[in-house]
């Protein structure tokens, strides 16, 4: 009787029934972006320069390589001369197809790291004796080289978080698809940064994103008041929600006044804190709802 009671009062609150129940209407498709348009020298025509800065991080990207998906090794006779880049990609074994890092030694002892999305450049940077340079100035690096070229070519992921349900679903279904349009979300915009999409279209994606978040954490602690959640873990899981908010909010208005860029740092640190924060803050919610409050409209 008390089962059919709840549910009955669910059935009073459509709202909150919508939220329990479905979440969210459409989990968006995560769609490879559209291939940059590429220069004569195969490198992406725009943003090159300003993408190039995030392949400075040696922890994000021990973070990516981690997740690669192949690695293989080749070598590249440079000429000295224009389409030395070309020559470089042409000369893999295989299609460079979806995202590559590739790390380049050259005989004359520099060592460049290319960003590469179905074979064009998106972003350069190359260590040499003198100090780092990116973009543009590091592909002509490439170009004017003579001699061989050592490559190792690292397939990365194409999904920053993948959905798992053993270890991320929270027992009731609407919240479990929530979390599934936010990953999908944070999984465009990896690939958005990867693939050399240019700002406006980042911007776009990264204020979804926050927006989405804000309407997120207000259906789980809407849930949390209805069914009388412990004020103690209610009130620790709100200030997660806060200080998570008021992170993303910053740094959304900082990208968009060009203030700060969108970096695998940043990728990171929003997958690492969604993943955790669903594993563990929001589980133990769910785990309380299906066990404590019973809530009848549970996965």
């Amino acid at each position: 009787m008390l089962r059919r009671l709840r549910r009955w009062l669910l059935l009073r609150d459509p709202d909150l029934k919508y939220i329990v129940q479905t979440g969210v209407d459409n989990i968006p498709e995560v769609e490879d972006p559209v291939t940059p348009k590429a220069s004569l020298l195969g490198a992406a025509s725009s943003s090159l320069d300003r993408a190039s800065l995030f392949l400075d991080s040696e922890d994000a990207l021990r973070y990516f390589i981690q997740g690669m998906e192949e690695r293989m090794e080749y070598t590249a006779r440079l000429l000295g001369a224009r389409g030395g880049l070309i020559l470089l990609l042409a000369a893999s074994p295989r299609k460079l197809e979806g995202p590559w890092l590739l790390v380049v030694e050259g005989e004359e002892g520099w060592v460049s790291r290319l960003l590469v999305y179905n074979g064009v450049v998106t972003a350069a940077q190359a260590m040499t004796a003198t100090g780092p340079v990116y973009g543009r100035q590091a592909l002509g690096l490439i170009e004017d080289s003579r001699g061989e070229a050592r490559v190792v070519a690292i397939r990365l992921r194409k999904r920053l978080v993948e959905w798992d349900p053993g270890r991320l679903s929270v027992y009731v279904r609407g919240i479990d698809r929530q979390h599934m349009f936010l990953v999908a979300n944070l999984n465009m915009l990896y690939l958005g940064l990867v693939a050399g999409e240019d700002r406006g279209a980042m911007e776009e994606v990264l204020g979804n994103l926050g927006e989405y978040t804000k309407f997120h954490f207000r259906s789980e602690e809407r849930i949390m008041d209805k069914f009388n959640y412990p004020e103690e873990l209610f009130s620790r899981h709100r200030r997660e929600h806060s200080d998570f908010v008021e992170k993303v909010t910053g740094f959304t208005e900082k990208y968009r006044t060009g203030e700060a860029e969108i970096t695998l740092d940043l990728l990171g640190f929003l997958a690492a804190w969604l993943q955790g924060h669903i594993a563990g803050t929001d589980r133990r919610l769910g785990r309380w709802l299906k066990y404590e409050a019973r809530v009848p409209i549970v996965d």
